[in-house]
């Protein structure tokens, strides 16, 4: 209530109650609290007034009618007129209430209530006509200034006589066009007319322009005739030089902050609606201002993940609670018009507040860091595949070390054998020898397939020769046979096909994949080769029974070093992750591809497709 008060003290029209000589008010827009003139005080003797007092005055029988038509007034916005009595003196007296609303920039900011003893109207009429602070009179139908006080005439380039005397059709040639619609209206339907501003045509010498608004209403007598149309009128020039001044500030600060790299938002706490944006808050998404304007908040929601629509509700509910100083920054990732995410690092503050304290307005800067986003994540990735590879080189280390050095242990055992015993007997010596032989062979495995590593990566020219590729095949599945073990290896279609390539090469292919196969299948299990012909394409698939392959280590088969996980075979198969590699870029050099297809406990398939050759006829 204290607070309410204390804005309508603060209005300019509150100068104006205490020089009227009539009971007047000024009250708040909802007309509950009320601000009295020293004349009220004294012809009431109360230092305050509401409505259950006022209705205390009023005879009984027009007491319910008097303030239903009080509300009705107020809730309609519009100035209205009451007559009632009231009892002054033991004796009931006619009154006649004006009210009238006070706006400011289409705003209602209050209403203004003077109450006229009827007998004595005329004189308080012209007595508040030439003490108002705006400029007041009334127009007959041949648009002739019948009444005006005298601070309309400030403002007029006309004399009180030329106003009474000429019509303003004939004052204001060129320009009465303007208000003539709005003085017909209220002569045609007996209403007030909505605000007029407009800048006079017609300015008093020496003096600035005047910025009028105007404001027209029927006058009628107490038979309801119409006796004219009154007029309100307020040189409103130093309010429009501030708005043109304010309207320069913005569009001055606009073009600076559109030339700014960065997203710039000034946002009301209330309901998240946009006061001001830059343009790069619109292009850094591919939008333009219109289409960004027309959006609706669940639109503007939509634009961000819904996994992260938790966490920025959260950031806007701290938001309201910074203090002066405080700042919250945060990222975020927005959905750009090209349908691809943008990522931006916004700090906000609160920019301003109300009289109370409560955040008002908040202020976002932004930076767009998609670039630096996908950097970091490219590092991380590039931070894991040199993590990896440094494994995988650690791990070759250590497994080419174990490899080279057991058969080396084995050759060098057998060897110390033969040369410490000088009667071995020959069977004897002939299996050492074999033995040392089988370890050579294998250490010369190992040295190839570390050389063939080596060479992948500088242009090793392959040889051109149309040879049977099914007959490599069937060399291959002879050579395993001796060394097969416990497991079963089957040729299925094998089909006449030409290749041009490389035979080692080839050769060394059809090794790996075979090899591959029987060392990561259990005992009794399976592998079969076959190989068909389809066009203009050679199709080798070498299948296994095997402990397979997880789905989260497929892609990397390929990878120097890799060594997918063999625990359920139940022990270490050996190699040194190279045979892949070398197995894709033997097919690759041959202008082909592979492709390996495998599940977890299922086995593996492998898929080598060449270009085939014409066979001769």
């Amino acid at each position: 209530m204290n607070r309410e008060l204390q804005l309508l003290q603060n209005l300019s029209v509150h100068k104006v109650l205490d020089v009227l000589p009539d009971p007047a008010w000024i009250s708040n827009p909802s007309g509950e609290v009320f601000l009295i003139n020293q004349a009220y005080r004294a012809c009431f003797q109360t230092e305050d007034f509401t409505l259950e007092r006022l209705q205390h005055l009023i005879p009984e029988p027009d007491r319910k009618r008097v303030l239903e038509d009080f509300r009705a007034g107020i809730a309609a916005g519009t100035d209205f007129t009451l007559t009632f009595r009231l009892i002054m003196k033991q004796e009931a007296v006619w009154h006649e209430l004006k009210v009238t609303p006070i706006h400011q920039s289409k705003t209602l900011e209050a209403w203004m209530g003077i109450l006229h003893e009827l007998r004595e109207t005329e004189g308080y009429l012209e007595a508040l006509m030439e003490n108002a602070p705006v400029g007041l009179g009334l127009i007959d139908q041949d648009y002739r200034v019948r009444l005006l006080n005298s601070r309309l005439l400030e403002d007029l380039p006309f004399s009180r006589a030329e106003l009474q005397q000429s019509s303003l059709n004939t004052l204001y040639q060129g320009s009465f066009h303007q208000v003539q619609p709005h003085i017909d209206a209220v002569f045609q339907r007996g209403e007030p007319s909505p605000p007029l501003e407009f800048e006079s045509q017609h300015p008093v010498p020496g003096r600035p322009p005047v910025h009028w608004r105007v404001r027209y209403f029927p006058v009628r007598s107490k038979g309801q005739q119409l006796l004219g149309a009154g007029f309100v009128s307020d040189n409103i020039r130093e309010l429009k030089e501030a708005q043109k001044h304010l309207e320069q500030e913005r569009a001055f600060l606009q073009r600076l902050t559109d030339e700014i790299p960065a997203t710039i938002q000034i946002r009301k706490i209330q309901d998240y609606t946009t006061l001001f944006s830059n343009r790069h808050t619109y292009t850094a998404l591919g939008y333009t201002r219109e289409e960004v304007d027309r959006m609706t908040l669940d639109e503007v929601l939509a634009m961000a993940p819904p996994e992260d629509l938790p966490r920025i509700m959260e950031v806007a509910q701290q938001v309201r609670a910074l203090q002066p100083g405080e700042s919250i920054e945060d990222e975020y990732r927005l959905r750009h018009k090209d349908g691809g995410w943008r990522w931006f690092l916004v700090r906000t503050s609160i920019f301003e507040w109300t009289e109370d304290g409560e955040p008002l307005h908040a202020l976002s800067v932004g930076l767009d860091i998609t670039d630096r986003k996908q950097a970091e994540l490219q590092l991380a990735e590039s931070e894991q595949r040199l993590q990896g590879l440094i494994e995988g080189h650690t791990r070759f280390v250590s497994d080419t070390s174990h490899e080279i050095k057991t058969p080396l242990a084995g050759i060098q055992g057998n060897l110390e054998v033969l040369l410490r015993y000088d009667n071995i007997p020959a069977e004897e010596k002939r299996e050492i020898i074999q033995d040392c032989y089988r370890e050579a062979v294998r250490l010369g495995r190992l040295v190839t397939d570390l050389l063939s590593m080596a060479r992948t990566g500088h242009g090793l020219l392959m040889l051109e020769t149309e040879l049977r590729f099914d007959h490599l095949v069937l060399d291959t599945v002879r050579d395993f046979e001796s060394i097969k073990g416990q497991h079963e290896l089957k040729v299925g279609e094998v089909s006449s096909c030409t290749v041009l390539g490389d035979p080692d090469r080839l050769k060394q292919l059809l090794v790996i994949l075979t090899g591959n196969a029987l060392k990561y299948t259990p005992d009794g299990g399976t592998v079969t080769l076959t190989l068909e012909c389809h066009g203009d394409e050679v199709e080798l698939v070498v299948k296994d029974t095997g402990i397979g392959i997880r789905q989260e280590d497929l892609p990397k088969v390929f990878e120097r070093y890799f060594r997918a996980d063999h625990s359920a075979l139940g022990k270490d198969p050996g190699g040194t992750g190279l045979g892949l590699p070398i197995a894709r870029w033997i097919v690759e050099q041959h202008g082909g591809q592979i492709v390996l297809e495998s599940e977890s406990g299922k086995g593996t398939t492998v898929r080598v497709r060449l270009p085939a050759c014409p066979l001769d006829d």
